[in-house]
């Protein structure tokens, strides 16, 4: 007969370790903070209002001008321009630069995102994410069209 303070299989309670737990955790933890940081998809925004002070190599654009976006497809053009904006993205770099340009995006759901952008057009941050974003090439074209006065015959 068999000793009940022996060890046996039906009485040996198997020790669980703590780490599968902690390494599911750690895991979903890094995937949420993953999209949470770089959302897949880009933010849509129902206006925008881009201010000029003092453009460096434009220097006939008054400073305190102003226009106003409000078509969709406009708007698309001028976010394809800054990638990432108004997503909580990290960057490495962060730069003490003077913005020349302020846009305001207006998103649906009522909020603002600020984006200041340097008076070279090279670098934007919009004091959502952590660091500075790269300008994509063609900004200051864009820009500039937007700029032109109105000709009396498309009055």
């Amino acid at each position: 007969m068999q000793d009940s303070n022996e060890p046996n299989s039906s009485n040996v309670r198997k020790a669980k370790s703590p780490f599968g737990t902690v390494a599911a955790l750690g895991v979903l933890c890094l995937v949420i903070g993953y999209f949470y940081l770089f959302p897949p998809f880009p933010r849509t925004f129902a206006k925008a209002i881009i201010t000029f002070h003092n453009w460096r190599d434009h220097r006939e654009v008054a400073s305190g001008k102003v226009i106003e976006l409000g078509d969709e497809k406009s708007l698309r053009e001028l976010i394809s321009y800054l990638p990432g904006v108004g997503q909580k993205r990290f960057a490495m770099m962060s730069g003490g630069w003077i913005s020349s340009v302020v846009v305001e995006l207006h998103a649906p759901d009522g909020e603002i995102v600020e984006v200041d952008i340097s008076d070279d057009l090279a670098d934007f941050s919009d004091r959502y994410g952590l660091g500075d974003g790269r300008v994509r090439r063609g900004l200051d074209r864009f820009l500039l069209a937007r700029l032109k006065p109105e000709s009396p015959a498309s009055r």
